[in-house]
């Protein structure tokens, strides 16, 4: 695994579905990448998003969990799940160019 695209997140799922959708459709191989969402105050479903993502099928997402909230915890909780050689974080509103 190359790079892992972390995502944290805070009650902004409608936002955080338009950066998925632009990161798991890139033309980057597939084998090098993971992406980790950070949910860093689940109340809006995010989880449930992420799991129906999941199970239709398409680049797998990984859910993390992080109870202490702030930018700085859900990026550390992200590092700490990676697997990638490379980390790279990107906001949950942003829309990734496919390349």
């Amino acid at each position: 695994m190359q790079f892992s695209v972390i995502i944290p997140t805070l009650d902004r799922c409608a936002l955080l579905a338009n950066t998925l959708a632009s990161v798991c459709t890139q033309i980057f191989p597939s084998d090098q990448y993971e992406v980790i969402v950070v949910d860093n105050g689940y109340s809006d479903g995010t989880r449930q998003m992420i799991e129906a993502m999941n199970r239709d099928g398409g680049k797998e997402i990984r859910y993390v969990f992080e109870p202490n909230c702030g930018l700085h915890h859900a990026r550390h909780a992200g590092a700490r799940s990676a697997q990638g050689e490379f980390l790279v974080y990107i906001d949950d509103d942003c829309v990734a160019e496919p390349n």
